[in-house]
């Protein structure tokens, strides 16, 4: 008897004891996981947690607030390029997200509401560089660095002030000419690099790099069938805006004229799935319609895009955004048929909320959130911009040969701090 209360005894000093440790939930004990992506293994300890899961989490990955540094290299012998499968418009991962939420912004209009912007001389960045079709600028403000694309060779740069050209302009993200064709970029609150990739081949795709800036996870590589309609490629996805909560917004342009020359807006949500917030037009031409440019309203209960309509008028459009992240309304802020516009591409905001639309030859052209014309900003070719710097007073904006500028990137400085 005594040697069976002994045993007994023992067995449960030991339950106890694991359950003290939370040896039950290994995971739980480790600390806060990656997020479980699709097809490949889920991130392990220190890592970031890595998208690209196969439904499991990692144990003890960090999170990071947006705009996280990603300045680690792909793990030996790794090529995640193509790894994920993202095939069917639903990317979830094993915790049923693709990202960990960062913070809410405030919603009231903050200490910038109602002031003009003032800019001052333009400066190129890089002169003894030239960079041809600049595109997809982002302000990484953890790690104060400049990502942008250079569509010439399809390469991610990096830029960081202060350092001389032979310090700057290091390669993120190789790449080579017709290989991905990447064009918008932004960070998600977990500071993973999301990409919009128009590319030469199918199929076009939205990616998204954890970790890292090179190691890219499809998200999404297609828009899935709907009752009546058989499962479409984009055409070519070009900027994305990634809100505090894992909420995407993308727009698809008709630029490559891949199969369906669609002009799209969409949305993934926190779980990854897709879906279809406006079709503009399925002309093949440029005249009507097709949203280019993104960006986000600094409270994050709005965004804006840029597109032409019918005659070709440069337009912004403002899509108010329920609480969880779908549209609420959408309004026409402006329309504007004055000045020397050559294209409609990129899209930022200051805290002012005062916008900014690259116009090719018309460079930089600034509004207010009524949609009031403020001025223009004389950088010809411009292509894209993001707000950065120390006090992100700096714009940042990327040029294209193709629409008569100098194949350059230039830096603005400016009255109000904006975002990147």
């Amino acid at each position: 008897m005594r040697r069976l209360t002994n045993l007994l005894g023992t067995a449960l000093s030991a339950l106890w004891l694991a359950i003290a440790c939370g040896n039950s939930d290994p995971a739980a004990a480790a600390g806060p996981g990656g997020v479980g992506g699709i097809g490949g293994t889920a991130g392990s300890a220190g890592t970031g947690g890595g998208v690209g899961g196969g439904g499991s989490a990692g144990a003890a990955g960090s999170s990071s607030g947006r705009g996280g540094s990603a300045d680690s290299g792909a793990p030996d012998g790794s090529d995640a390029s193509d790894s994920a499968g993202g095939n069917a418009g639903t990317a979830s991962g094993g915790d049923g997200g693709l990202t960990k939420p960062g913070t809410e912004p405030p919603i009231g209009p903050g200490p910038y509401a109602g002031m003009r912007p003032v800019a001052g001389t333009p400066a190129s960045i890089g002169n003894t560089r030239i960079f041809d079709d600049l595109a997809g600028l982002i302000w990484n403000p953890t790690a104060q660095e400049l990502l942008f694309v250079v569509g010439q060779n399809n390469k991610i740069l990096r830029y960081r002030v202060g350092r001389s050209d032979a310090e700057n302009f290091d390669v993120m993200r190789p790449g080579a000419e017709h290989q991905d064709d990447m064009k918008g970029l932004d960070f998600g609150p977990d500071g993973a690099l999301w990409v919009c990739e128009a590319r030469y081949a199918l199929p076009k795709r939205v990616s998204r790099s954890e970790g890292a800036y090179d190691r890219p996870v499809t998200v999404v590589d297609h828009w899935q069938a709907t009752e009546g309609s058989a499962a479409q490629d984009f055409t070519s996805p070009w900027y994305i805006a990634v809100r505090w909560d894992g909420n995407a917004y993308f727009t698809d342009t008709p630029h490559r004229y891949s199969g369906e020359p669609n002009k799209r807006l969409f949305r993934i949500d926190p779980a990854g799935k897709l879906s279809l917030l406006k079709v503009y037009a399925k002309d093949s031409d440029l005249s009507e319609g097709g949203a280019y440019g993104i960006a986000l309203a600094p409270n994050q209960r709005a965004f804006y895009i840029s597109t032409w309509n019918h005659p070709g008028y440069p337009e912004l459009v403002r899509f108010d955004l329920a609480r969880d992240g779908a549209v609420a309304k959408e309004t026409l802020v402006m329309t504007d048929q004055d000045g020397p516009i050559q294209s409609v591409d990129g899209l930022c905001v200051d805290q002012a909320e005062n916008l900014f639309l690259c116009t090719g030859g018309g460079g930089v052209r600034m509004y207010s959130p009524a949609g009031a014309f403020l001025g223009s900003i004389d950088v010809p070719g411009a292509t894209d911009c993001s707000f950065g710097g120390a006090d992100m007073k700096t714009l940042f904006v990327a040029t294209s040969g193709s629409v008569a500028g100098d194949k350059n990137l230039y830096q603005v400085p400016m009255s109000i701090p904006g975002l990147p």
